[in-house]
């Protein structure tokens, strides 16, 4: 779909999941409002299934029932929204150029960014942008 016109600096906030107040849980503080340019957006959005996963497991990850409810209804819209790219043969090859690269600069964390890396790879393996 078309992207609608926009000015360059305005605030910007990502598809029906980007909420005022909204914040993943991996980032303390909560989501934070950007300026950006949108000429250098992409026209569309698109999520790997790795994303998804991710989203799936926030509402067990909390125990505020409120919480809860926010992170299940962000669930619902994003696999409303979105068809998510697949995990396949391709984003496993590329996973392992993701794991090289982090090898070759010295990282060890192999186990504890697996989800990260598989979602990093999943761009990697059709050249999307991530």
């Amino acid at each position: 779909p078309d992207r609608p016109a926009e000015r360059p600096g305005q605030v910007i906030r990502w598809g029906p999941l980007a909420e005022p107040g909204s914040h993943h849980p991996g980032y303390p503080g909560g989501s934070r409002e950007v300026r950006l340019d949108a000429d250098f957006l992409p026209a569309e959005l698109a999520v790997s299934a790795g994303i998804l996963a991710e989203l799936a497991a926030g509402p067990h990850a909390t125990k505020d029932g409120a919480e809860r409810a926010r992170r299940q209804d962000r669930l619902q819209r994003a696999e409303a929204t979105f068809d998510p790219l697949p995990m396949d043969g391709a984003v496993a090859r590329a996973c392992g150029r993701v794991d090289a690269e982090g090898v070759a600069s010295g990282r060890k964390d192999h186990g504890r960014r697996a989800l990260d890396r598989l979602i990093a790879a999943t761009a990697l393996a059709p050249d999307l942008p991530l």
